[in-house]
């Protein structure tokens, strides 16, 4: 009699993303599988180059020993420049997981956008020349 082995594939997670965001790698062991997802751009007007913004999904194997007693199957992790925060999320619905890592990518690029906004660089601009000229007093 040969015994029944539970057997677990990764899925291999793709959804439609954000304009500007990309899948960069998915890599995992026995227990879990990441995929993580990177989009470039400027986080301050100053910058001279790029840089990546991270949102990471993992995927936790149910049939792993150390995941017996998990009360979830996925998390949700922004990098430290994606907003509105960058704190671990437990999912059990993949389709909760999807929204909020969306929620993540769409939070990010208004962030973006409004930071290298024309009207916000005037007003930041604005305030460093009032310090400058506070500081000379």
């Amino acid at each position: 009699m040969k015994k029944n082995e539970k057997t677990w594939e990764a899925i291999c997670f793709r959804p439609t993303l954000p304009e500007g965001w990309d899948c960069l790698e998915q890599r995992g062991s026995s227990r879990w599988e990441e995929t993580s997802y990177v989009r470039w751009g400027f986080g301050h007007h100053n910058e001279t180059e790029q840089r990546r913004f991270w949102v990471i999904f993992n995927e936790f194997n149910p049939n792993h020993w150390s995941n017996e007693n998990l009360g979830y199957r996925y998390t949700v992790r922004g990098g430290n420049d994606v907003k509105p925060d960058n704190k671990l999320r437990y999912f059990k619905n993949l389709k909760d997981a999807e929204n909020y890592m969306i929620f993540l990518m769409e939070s990010t690029d208004r962030w973006l956008a409004e930071i290298n906004s024309p009207a916000y660089v005037e007003a930041y601009n604005k305030r460093i020349a009032a310090l400058v000229a506070r500081g000379e007093r």
